[in-house]
C-alpha cells in the first residue's frame, strides 16, 4: 500500500472533555504517515491547553488558533488551506477513530481509484462506551439523493486531493 500523507482536520471549541480521546485515537493509528491539524476555534475552557501540549511531542502535530470564534466551517477551512496531504481526513474534537481507520479506509480508496469515501460509523455515550447503535450508509449515494438528505458524518469522509482534482479539471 503507498503511503501518502493524510492531512487530518480537527477544529475544536471548547472541547476540553474529549479532545484528549480524539488527539490519541489519531496517535494510535495504525497507518502512520499523517499530520494532525488542530484549529482552535478561540476556545476558552482549557482544551487549548490540552491540544497545545501534543503539538509540543509530536511534529507531526499542528495547532493553529482562531483570533476570534469563527464556527466549525471555519475552522475546517483554515485546516484544510494548512494542509499537505495528498488525502484530507475530517475529525472533530468529541469523536474518535478506531486504530485501523486510516489504514483500511485508505487501501480501500487505493484499491478502487476513489476520490471522495466515507464509513458506517458507531454512536457512543460521553465515556466512550458503546451504545449498539451503528449508523448505515449506503454503499452509493447520487447528488438528487444526498440533497434529500443523508447520514454520512464529516468524521469518516477522506478525500484524495490529487484524484478530486484531476477529475474537476
Amino acid at each position: 500500500m503507498n503511503s501518502s500523507l493524510i492531512s487530518i482536520i480537527l477544529p475544536m471549541y471548547n472541547a476540553k472533555k474529549f479532545i484528549d480521546m480524539s488527539i490519541k485515537s489519531v496517535i494510535n493509528q495504525t497507518y502512520n504517515n499523517w499530520e494532525l491539524i488542530i484549529i482552535d476555534d478561540f476556545s476558552n475552557d482549557g482544551s487549548s491547553e490540552i491540544a497545545r501540549k501534543y503539538s509540543f511531542v509530536y511534529n507531526n502535530i499542528k495547532y493553529f488558533k482562531h483570533i476570534r470564534n469563527k464556527g466549525v466551517a471555519a475552522a475546517r477551512n483554515t485546516g484544510i488551506k494548512k494542509a499537505r496531504g495528498t488525502y484530507i481526513a475530517f475529525l472533530d474534537s468529541d469523536d474518535y477513530w478506531v486504530s485501523k481507520k486510516l489504514e483500511r479506509q485508505i487501501r480501500f480508496m487505493e484499491d478502487n481509484n476513489y476520490y471522495f469515501t466515507y464509513t458506517s460509523y458507531e454512536i457512543v455515550d460521553e465515556e466512550g462506551q458503546k451504545l449498539n447503535k451503528i449508523i448505515k450508509v449506503p454503499e452509493k449515494i447520487d447528488f438528487n439523493n444526498s440533497l434529500k438528505g443523508n447520514n454520512i458524518s464529516t468524521f469518516t469522509v477522506i478525500i484524495n486531493m490529487v484524484l478530486l482534482h484531476i477529475s474537476w479539471s
